[in-house]
Formats: structure tokens, C-alpha cells, sequence
């Protein structure tokens, strides 16, 4: 696994073989909108050097605080359209049946196709791959 980019709050790991890159979210709080953007930002300095459609992605907030209010579902949503369209197949690893129905919630509002959310990594995993 190499490591693309580390922060308190995030690592981004690529798996070379599965051609699969890891998004984890660590349990710190973001303490700001304006720190889930910079945060973000640079993230996205990193993917976005790599191919489009070359590699999926998977998002694993599995010990991401809960958090679901507006300003902060506004911010991710705009980040989620743009790594969508980045990668050729995308899931997301969430910890509770709540945090998937939340996930789900968001997807549809935001009019894309329901997003591929698993409470299994190994079922995220053979998704990714299939």
C-alpha cells in the first residue's frame, strides 16, 4: 500500500494491485466547514494527478463522527459529485444500517443513482472489483 496523503482526520492509500484507492476517515471531528475544505482540497490535489477511470475508490467513514447537519452534507456532496465522475466504480463503507439509510438519503437528493454502500468490506471490496 503506498500512501498518498496523511492527516489527523484522513488517510489516502493506493493499492497498486487491486487498483483501488482507500479514503478512511479517522474518528477525529472536523472542527469546521472550512477545515473539511482544506482538507479536501488538498486531498483532491492528490487524485486529481492521477488517470481519470483508472482506479476505484473506496470510502471507508466507518469511525467518521456522525454528523448530518446541512452545511456539512452541502460541502461533502459538492466533493462526492467530483470524485464520482474521477473514478471508474466507487462504494462506500459505513458502520451502521443508520449511516447507510443517511448515505442513501443524501444520494438521492443530490439526483444520482444510489451510491454502492456497504456495512461489509469484503462485500465493498468484491464490488470494487467486479
Amino acid at each position: 500500500m503506498d500512501v498518498l496523503f496523511e492527516h489527523p482526520l484522513l488517510r489516502v492509500t493506493l493499492d497498486r494491485a487491486a487498483a483501488i484507492v482507500r479514503y478512511e476517515r479517522t474518528d477525529l471531528p472536523f472542527s469546521s466547514i472550512a477545515e473539511v475544505e482544506r482538507v479536501h482540497d488538498r486531498f483532491f490535489e492528490v487524485v486529481f494527478t492521477m488517470p481519470p477511470a483508472t482506479y476505484a475508490l473506496l470510502l471507508d467513514v466507518r469511525r467518521a463522527p456522525p454528523r448530518n447537519d446541512d452545511e456539512y452534507e452541502a460541502a461533502i456532496a459538492g466533493y462526492m459529485d467530483r470524485l464520482i465522475r474521477h473514478f471508474r466504480r466507487c462504494a462506500l463503507l459505513v458502520r451502521t444500517a443508520a449511516g447507510r439509510l443517511q448515505v442513501m438519503r443524501l444520494e438521492k437528493h443530490a439526483r444520482r443513482p444510489a451510491a454502492a454502500v456497504f456495512l461489509d468490506e469484503g462485500e465493498a471490496l468484491a464490488h470494487l472489483a467486479s
